[in-house]
């Protein structure tokens, strides 16, 4: 298998229609680029499931962020 499908979900108001994807594939991740037309240096929002992961997905988190996210 080399890939997870991406998902589309329909979401009111408009524009709020997403496209979803395994964060971690990238062959998936390009898809999604691919599909929405959209140019590489504008990036995707990556959703997490708690704010113990934001060390996986960033590199430098702010103070300020780490204590918003201990509220």
């Amino acid at each position: 298998m080399c890939c997870a499908p991406a998902v589309w979900w329909p979401s009111r108001p408009k524009p709020s229609n997403g496209l979803g994807a395994n964060a971690e594939d990238p062959t998936t991740v390009s898809r999604i680029f691919q599909v929405k037309g959209r140019p590489p240096t504008h990036p995707l929002i990556v959703h997490l499931g708690g704010a113990d992961q934001l060390d996986d997905w960033v590199e430098n988190v702010p103070a300020t962020t780490r204590r918003l996210t201990r509220r």
